[in-house]
């Protein structure tokens, strides 16, 4: 899956969309893949802080997270591909904080999945350490701030064109 997507992402880059059917298609799959992305990571850090609080089981959170992770990569993978396609101005430095947002997210998830492997290891009943709650807590933090970042400064820059 992942090749799938380097492929998409890769052509993007080296062919910018110019007819604009295909860039309202592109822009079409660019705002269909925010809720899928963004809600994925909504639901995926909800459930985190209801197992924190006591109000979900740990298994349940693992099994929401085994499937709401492939949206959230579908969803991000869909934003980076149609985003490239979009041909944005790179010289506008909200431009330049969103993209720097997307790699703060993207190392985010892959840093996560090292602590979902720790959360896994201990479904079985063992006792969370403190460092695996503050670690699943601030990358929850930073999801949701690189997620609201990245809509609102795609919201400005949309609008004000």
């Amino acid at each position: 899956m992942f090749l799938g997507w380097a492929v998409v992402v890769v052509s993007s880059a080296v062919m910018p969309v110019g007819d604009l059917g295909l860039r309202g298609a592109a822009l079409f799959v660019h705002l269909i893949s925010v809720p899928v992305g963004f809600g994925a990571a909504v639901m995926m850090n909800i459930y985190m802080v209801l197992w924190r609080l006591g109000h979900q089981s740990l298994r349940d959170v693992l099994g929401l997270i085994s499937v709401a992770h492939r949206l959230l990569a579908g969803g991000l993978a869909g934003l980076i591909a149609t985003g490239i396609a979009l041909d944005p101005d790179l010289q506008d430095p909200l431009m330049r904080v969103k993209l720097g947002l997307l790699l703060a997210l993207m190392l985010n998830a892959a840093r996560t999945q090292h602590s979902i492997g720790h959360l896994t290891a201990l479904a079985a009943g063992d006792t969370v350490p403190r460092s695996v709650t503050r670690h699943v807590v601030g990358s929850a933090a930073i999801s949701q701030i690189a997620w609201w970042g990245t809509i609102v400064i795609g919201f400005v820059t949309t609008t004000s064109r």
